[in-house]
């Protein structure tokens, strides 16, 4: 039904479990949602999943894939630093479509105390550990990137584009080499809603609902049950809306269980959940 489904239309689910033996897809579909009758009224109930983009769920909403360590685009950002710009030079723009490719803005990490902004997470120098999560390995200059902003391209004249929202940050600047990341397709406006996620009986649904590649995506009024790793998982998306939520419990309750997690994320609305024996509600790893 989802395969079949024409934008702006949703597929709806009626009262009743639903025992499913794979996870659902939205397949790289924009412009549609699954809706349930309720979460107290539409089950859910999974004994396998889907693979997301590598990454194991019961729901998955995604575009391609071009996380660190398997970037699909790459550029360096040589002009346009300034906190608030909205023009930014790449050396490519191969790959960019407007008002669809979401761009993840980085750049090296502080060598030392600039007496500014102070972004480091090097052992030693500023921290008790060393960095961790993934590195790019496109050939940029290497080390930690731990600065990093997700933003959309609204235009593209050259190579310049335009984006929104502006730069956050007033320390970007040509010393650190910024560089730029992209995929090649994103996901757009899709979302899943007042329905019931019972992941507990699926050893590889890392994740309840994940969103890898989105932009405008939505999980709203739905209860998720027992997934591995988290309930829902931001990867790599933007001005997603995670709100009316009920979460309980995770297979790995001792240390890897996160509610609402985000790595590389911008711009994302998070509020009015419950999370229930999580031990950690909110985990957020690269941009937020």
């Amino acid at each position: 039904a989802l395969a079949s489904c024409s934008a702006n239309h949703y597929v709806l689910l009626g009262a009743g479990t639903f025992n499913l033996s794979s996870g659902i897809t939205f397949n790289g579909k924009s412009n549609i949602e699954l809706r349930g009758a309720g979460a107290d009224q539409t089950l859910l109930k999974f004994s396998g999943s889907v693979s997301c983009n590598g990454l194991g769920a019961s729901i998955c909403i995604d575009g391609s894939n071009s996380s660190p360590n398997g970037e699909q685009h790459t550029a360096s950002w040589t002009a346009g630093y300034a906190k608030g710009t909205t023009t930014l030079t790449l050396s490519s723009t191969s790959g960019i479509v407007a008002n669809q490719t979401l761009l993840i803005l980085d750049q090296l990490d502080d060598a030392s105390d600039t007496g500014g902004v102070f972004v480091c997470e090097q052992e030693g120098l500023c921290s008790n550990d060393g960095p961790g999560g993934a590195a790019r390995t496109d050939g940029s200059p290497s080390g930690p990137r731990s600065q990093q902003q997700e933003v959309l391209v609204t235009g593209v004249s050259g190579n310049q584009v335009t984006i929104s929202p502006g730069l956050y940050m007033p320390n970007w600047r040509s010393s650190q080499s910024p560089g730029a990341f992209w995929a090649t397709s994103y996901a757009s406006q899709d979302g899943v809603q007042n329905l019931s996620v019972d992941s507990s009986a699926s050893p590889n649904s890392e994740s309840g609902v994940l969103l890898f590649g989105c932009n405008q995506c939505w999980v709203q009024g739905i209860r998720s049950i027992v997934p591995t790793r988290n309930h829902v998982w931001i990867y790599q998306s933007v001005h997603s809306d995670i709100s009316n939520n009920y979460f309980y419990g995770t297979q790995n309750y001792a240390s890897t269980s996160y509610g609402v997690e985000q790595f590389i994320g911008s711009d994302n609305l998070i509020e009015n959940n419950i999370f229930q024996r999580v031990t950690a509600p909110m985990m957020n790893g690269g941009s937020t």
